[in-house]
């Protein structure tokens, strides 16, 4: 049995029990509020495409700039944290969306930080430049979920 201290709260819970409800037909989910989307789309008829898209948003590119950065790297097996200089490549930006479908995708997301404000904010741009954009979905809770299955099957019926 393994367990973990959670952080804000101290609570200790089963982390196995934890997968065993963020699990529906056989996949893996990250939240509950994912699990219960899934479950709705596929009440409704509707295809389950669980983070099978990605997103490029941002090309990586060759930086020719030098940046102070902090860095973790391994010296001996052991994590040793360093300030450097780098340059160089860049990796791209990607984004994976929760589900994905013919003319829509789906972002469930519970609690919305700064980081993923921006990212959505790319994805939007990204999305915005297709010859037919899909029409994009955040719901933050069930009853937003149950609107969004209901949206999707007006979409899917009425193209």
């Amino acid at each position: 049995m393994v367990r973990k201290t959670g952080k804000k709260t101290g609570k200790v819970r089963n982390v196995e029990t934890d997968k065993v409800k963020l699990t529906f037909q056989g996949i893996l989910y990250k939240s509950a509020l994912e699990v219960f989307c899934a479950q709705e789309l596929v009440r409704n008829g509707l295809p389950v495409h669980y983070e099978e898209v990605s997103y490029t948003l941002q090309e990586g590119f060759t930086c020719p700039v030098v940046s102070w950065e902090a860095k973790e790297k391994k010296v001996k097996g052991e994590k040793v944290k360093t300030y450097l200089p780098v340059s160089g490549k860049v990796l791209p930006m990607k984004y994976t969306p929760d589900f994905t479908g013919p003319g829509w995708v789906v972002e469930c997301k519970g609690m919305v930080t700064a980081e993923f404000s921006m990212r959505y904010k790319l994805l939007k741009a990204q999305l915005s430049q297709q010859k037919t954009p899909p029409t994009l979905f955040m719901p933050r809770n069930r009853e937003q979920v149950s609107l969004t299955v209901q949206a999707i099957i007006q979409l899917t019926n009425n193209p």
